[in-house]
């Protein structure tokens, strides 16, 4: 499960910055958009090695608290990303912006509940959301002052906030957007700066998870 973590996440990486670069470095002049350079930069296949060899210096950590730094960033540019869901879903910036030919063509209908059978193949993605929950044990042994209070104090924070903020997420996702909303949201948004830097903050986001991910994987192995 986690190396399929890990390998999704290096995917992810290099679509976030494909997308971005996309919007920072193409012009429409041939010229331009075939030099060298520019089609290194938006190849997929640059970033996932990129990306992989940036990281492995953090992923042979013997400790998850020296990883410590990294997350509570990881953890700002997750914040950045719920901030500005809110702010299109709350009409501080336009979620229909140069896209549209009106401000409601790009907003699909907003339903309240939905099928059973809709929500159950959806369960995956929700068991993928939590699949961190294998860290516990690391965790364990590194807290000072190990007591089963403590304990239920950092499971309880850790699962809470994590729903907290997928909650906001996919329910200010879904009233900006409704029905109209894609599996990765980032595509409904307008091709913006702003928009554009969202897609670098999870690519570096994800890069900084990954050591994260791939402790348990290099602990079994190396045990």
């Amino acid at each position: 499960n986690c190396l399929l973590s890990t390998i999704g996440y290096l995917i992810t990486i290099s679509d976030s910055m494909v997308d971005a670069l996309d919007h920072v470095l193409l012009t429409g002049d041939p010229e331009n958009d075939e030099q060298f350079i520019i089609t290194l930069l938006i190849s997929r296949h640059f970033w996932v090695v990129g990306a992989l060899v940036l990281v492995l210096p953090f992923s042979f950590y013997r400790t998850l608290d020296e990883l410590k730094k990294a997350s509570a960033l990881a953890l700002i540019f997750v914040f950045m990303l719920a901030g500005m869901i809110v702010a299109y879903a709350n009409g501080i910036a336009d979620p229909c912006m140069g896209n549209y030919e009106n401000a409601e063509s790009c907003k699909g209908e907003v339903e309240p509940f939905t099928n059973a059978s809709s929500t159950i193949s959806r369960v995956p993605i929700f068991v993928f959301a939590f699949t961190c929950h294998q860290n516990i044990f690391p965790i364990v042994n590194e807290i000072s002052s190990l007591s089963q209070s403590r304990l239920n104090i950092v499971i309880s924070c850790s699962i809470g906030l994590a729903l907290v903020i997928f909650s906001v997420v996919a329910l200010e996702g879904y009233r900006t957007y409704g029905s109209s909303v894609r599996g990765d949201i980032l595509l409904n948004y307008p091709e913006n700066n702003q928009v554009t830097f969202l897609r670098i903050c999870i690519a570096f986001m994800l890069t900084l998870h990954y050591p994260l991910q791939l402790d348990p994987s290099r602990r079994c192995i190396t045990s």
